[in-house]
Parts: C-alpha cells; structure tokens; sequence
C-alpha cells in the first residue's frame, strides 16, 4: 500500500558460473566484522538467496518467497570480514520456493552492522 523503489533481478536456471547472481560493492567506513542484512522485497516470484564473500557462503540461503508481493523487515543474512573502503557483497539466487514462479531478487537496501 505504498511507493517502494528497488532493485529487480530475474533469472532463467544456472550458467557455467553456477547460480545467478549481483555483486554489490559496499563503502565500508572500518576494517572489521560486519552483520549483513537485506531488506528485500517477498513475493510470488522471488527465488532463495544467500549471501557469498569470495566465493564462500555466508550464512544460510534465505526463502523469499511469499503469495503477496511485501517489503520485508529487515534479514540478517551473516557475518562477513571487512576492509576499510570498497568490499563486494555477492548475492546469490540459489534455488527457489516450490511455490514460487521465477528466480527473483528485489532488493530495497542492504545494511552492514559494525559487529566487532
């Protein structure tokens, strides 16, 4: 019941670099441990994403699937080890829902916590 402004990403199976995915590369104001977060948009057509830090999983893939297109509270999606500067967050669509009929990521906005 309101204006949200995200970023969509779909996607058709798997390439030879495995699962779709976006990297995103985040301005981090110290070297430490971040807490990631999302805030995505749920829906009919949103896939399982996981958060990647090269190449390695981050946490547990998250299920975005829901019947009604919402945006969602905030989603930790694990903790990753930072640079002061540029870092690139890769998220990836690693499966979907049974009920859900696409391999999407709607993205609202990410958060990285300070955490140590």
């Amino acid at each position: 019941d309101r204006d949200v402004r995200f970023l969509s990403l779909r996607a058709e199976g798997h390439d030879m670099f495995g699962p779709p995915f976006i990297s995103i590369t985040c301005d981090l104001p110290a070297a430490a441990k971040y807490a990631v977060s999302i805030e995505p948009v749920k829906g009919p057509e949103q896939g399982r994403v996981q958060l990647f830090q090269t190449e390695t999983p981050v946490g547990e893939p998250v299920d975005l699937y829901a019947e009604k297109p919402t945006k969602s509270e905030p989603i930790r999606l694990g903790v990753i080890s930072a640079a002061e500067g540029p870092n690139h967050l890769m998220f990836k669509i690693v499966g979907k829902n049974e009920n859900s009929k696409a391999l999407g990521f709607d993205l609202v906005n990410i958060i990285c916590e300070q955490v140590e």
